[in-house]
């Protein structure tokens, strides 16, 4: 889904998707920032995620540049360093309350991230207004991409902020997932039939697309599956040079789920099937 980019530097870019709310794009390869965004109030906007130090100067700056208001207001889909490292910038600002999922900050304290005190943790599914902006904060009630999963669901928009939840196939970080409960929520996710997903990575897409990351996922899981099954695997041994010759061995055997990973990741094929067999089947 293409919007107006209204902004662009320094690898961000920030496309409007209405008149509140702004898509702002990172750079995962450069510069280590996840996708968020702004919401735009009367007196001031609700930031999406906080990629990282910078990135939080960044989005301060931003907000105050593009929309001529400061950010009061956070949401923090998940407790991953691209999603979060900014918050100490925000803690020192001051006058930002983050909400994000209720055992995040035991996270944070493991991790040494400071975060504002002005935090409100989110349990399950909670509606929250801010100056007449309703959102409904949703906590995963279990493991899917990672523990701590909160969607930002915006009823007047029937748009949905995901985090990592929905992301782009090829980069997917598997280190914290359950990958049954991944493809699950998906499913159900897929059955509210939202208009528009704003994914934590790789931009907007419609409610149709989670078919193509739910395929992704189970295919990945049965080649791990076979692979097990059929092959000798030493540990020390898996590494991307080891699955780009089982992935190679097995397309060329004409494994259609191999194929399909092949496919879509290209390059990161060999990347996401390592990360997949260390950590997406022992959750």
């Amino acid at each position: 889904m293409q919007y107006p980019l209204i902004y662009e530097h320094n690898s961000v870019r920030v496309f409007k998707i209405n008149d509140s709310v702004y898509y702002r794009e990172g750079n995962l390869d450069e510069r280590r920032q996840c996708n968020g965004g702004f919401v735009v109030l009367k007196d001031c906007t609700v930031a999406i995620d906080v990629p990282s130090e910078d990135g939080a100067r960044e989005m301060l700056d931003e907000s105050e540049k593009l929309f001529g208001l400061p950010i009061k207001h956070a949401f923090i889909t998940h407790a991953h360093p691209d999603h979060d490292l900014g918050l100490p910038v925000f803690a020192e600002k001051g006058g930002i309350t983050v909400y994000g999922a209720a055992a995040a900050p035991q996270e944070w304290a493991a991790r040494g991230v400071t975060f504002p005190g002005n935090f409100i943790g989110i349990s399950g599914r909670e509606r929250v207004s801010i100056e007449g902006m309703d959102f409904e904060l949703e906590k995963l009630p279990v493991t899917a991409h990672s523990p701590w999963d909160m969607l930002v669901y915006m009823p007047a928009f029937d748009l949905m902020f995901t985090g990592d939840l929905v992301v782009n196939e090829p980069i997917l970080y598997l280190e914290h997932c359950d990958i049954q409960n991944w493809v699950k929520v998906l499913g159900e996710l897929a059955g509210r039939n939202i208009t528009l997903l704003a994914r934590g990575h790789g931009g907007c897409v419609p409610s149709s697309y989670l078919a193509d990351e739910i395929r992704y996922l189970k295919a990945l899981n049965n080649v791990n599956v076979y692979m097990r099954a059929h092959m000798k695997v030493a540990e020390p041994d898996v590494n991307d040079e080891f699955m780009g010759e089982v992935l190679n061995r097995l397309c060329a055997a004409g494994n259609a789920d191999a194929r399909y990973i092949a496919d879509v990741s290209g390059p990161a094929a060999y990347y996401q099937m390592t990360q997949f067999y260390r950590y997406g089947v022992k959750n």
